[in-house]
C-alpha cells in the first residue's frame, strides 16, 4: 500500500456526491419557494408537454419507481395540481392531464429551469460545457451498466 493515501475529497466521485448535494439544497429552496416539492417540477413539465399519461408511463419516463410516482402524484391531485380521467382503452388506468392551476406554474418552472441552468454553467465556456456533458454522458453510462 502505497504511502501517500489520497484524501477522500480530493477524489471525483466525492467532489461529484458534494456537487449533487450543493444542487440539491438549491434545487430544494427554489422550488419550495414556488410551492412545489422536488420532482413536482419534473411531473407538471412532463404532463404539460404529453398530458394523458398513465402513472406507469410517467414513472418509467421519468426513470423511478411507480410507488414513488404515486405518493407524488397523490399529493399534487390533493393540491390540485393535476387530475385523473379513466382510460377509455384500460379502465384500470387512469389519464394524468393538468389543472388550470399546474398550468399556470409552467412559467415559473422554466424560468426556474434557466436560472437553474445558468448558475450551474456559470463561468464555464461552451468548449468546457460540450466536454463536461461529454463526461457526464460517459459516467452515467457507467452506472447504467449492469
Amino acid at each position: 500500500m502505497s504511502s501517500k493515501i489520497q484524501s477522500i475529497h480530493n477524489l471525483l466521485s466525492y467532489q461529484l456526491t458534494h456537487l449533487c448535494r450543493n444542487r440539491r439544497t438549491y434545487s430544494t429552496a427554489k422550488l419550495t419557494e414556488l410551492g412545489m416539492y422536488p420532482g413536482q417540477d419534473q411531473i407538471l413539465l412532463r404532463l404539460h408537454e404529453d398530458p394523458g399519461l398513465t402513472q406507469s408511463q410517467l414513472a418509467e419516463l421519468l426513470g423511478v419507481q411507480q410507488p414513488t410516482v404515486a405518493k407524488v402524484l397523490q399529493r399534487m391531485e390533493k393540491s390540485g395540481l393535476l387530475y385523473r380521467q379513466l382510460n377509455p382503452e384500460d379502465a384500470r388506468t387512469s389519464l394524468l392531464s393538468l389543472t388550470a392551476q399546474g398550468q399556470e406554474l409552467i412559467p415559473a418552472i422554466l424560468a426556474f429551469w434557466d436560472a437553474y441552468e445558468n448558475k450551474t454553467l456559470d463561468g464555464l465556456g461552451a468548449d468546457e460545457i460540450s466536454t463536461l456533458k461529454h463526461c457526464l454522458e460517459v459516467i452515467n453510462q457507467n452506472f447504467l451498466k449492469k
